[in-house]
C-alpha cells in the first residue's frame, strides 16, 4: 500500500500511505492479544477519577471511540455494547470506554445523543489514545479477569460471541 498506492486518496481523508502507516504503528506498538492491558487513569464523564485496574477480576469490554466516530459506532457498536452490558453485567462484565475529543462538561449531551450508557474516560486531548497507540477508531478490546487482552477489534455479531465465550470460560 505504502509503496504502490501512497498517493491514492483515502475515503476518510488524506492518502492511503498515511492510513497504512498509522495502522502499522498501531499494530506494532499498540496493545495486542495476549498482552496485559495497560492501566488507564483518568477522569470519567462526571469528572470523577478512575482507573482500569479498579476492574481487576471482571471481564472488561473496552471501546476507544471519539466524537466523530459516526455511523459505525452509533448504529452498530454502541447499541451492541449497551445490550451486552445489560445481559452480562451481573455475572461480571464491565463495559468501559475512552472517548476522544470530549471533555466531562460536554459528555452528557454527547453521550445522550450517541446512546453511550457506560462509564468512559473523557480524553479531550487524546493522551489516553496515545498511551495505547490508538490511531484510528473505533477499537474494541475484550480483557479477561486477569487483565489480559483476549480479543481486539471484534465487530458485529463477533462481539457477542467473544463476550459469551469469555464469560462462560471464566465463570
Amino acid at each position: 500500500m505504502i509503496g504502490e498506492f501512497s498517493d491514492v486518496p483515502h475515503d476518510l481523508g488524506g492518502k492511503l500511505a498515511e492510513a497504512a502507516e498509522s495502522e502499522l504503528t498501531e499494530l506494532h506498538e499498540g496493545i495486542r492479544v495476549g498482552q496485559l492491558a495497560r492501566d488507564i487513569n483518568g477522569i470519567d464523564q462526571q469528572g470523577r477519577p478512575f482507573k482500569l485496574s479498579e476492574y481487576a477480576g471482571k471481564v472488561v469490554l473496552l471501546i476507544f471511540s471519539g466524537r466523530g466516530c459516526g455511523r459505525d459506532c452509533v448504529a452498530d457498536i454502541y447499541p451492541r455494547l449497551s445490550s451486552l452490558s445489560t445481559r452480562w453485567h451481573e455475572p461480571g462484565l464491565e463495559v468501559l470506554g475512552v472517548i476522544k475529543e470530549v471533555s466531562p462538561s460536554e459528555a452528557p449531551a454527547v453521550f445522550q445523543q450517541n446512546g453511550i450508557t457506560w462509564r468512559c474516560w473523557c480524553d479531550a486531548k487524546g493522551s489516553l489514545f496515545e498511551t495505547w497507540n490508538i490511531r484510528n477508531w473505533p477499537v474494541v478490546y475484550l480483557i479477561d479477569r486477569q487483565g489480559v487482552v483476549r480479543y481486539r477489534n471484534v465487530r458485529g455479531e463477533a462481539i457477542a460471541r467473544a463476550v459469551e465465550s469469555l464469560m462462560q470460560e471464566t465463570r
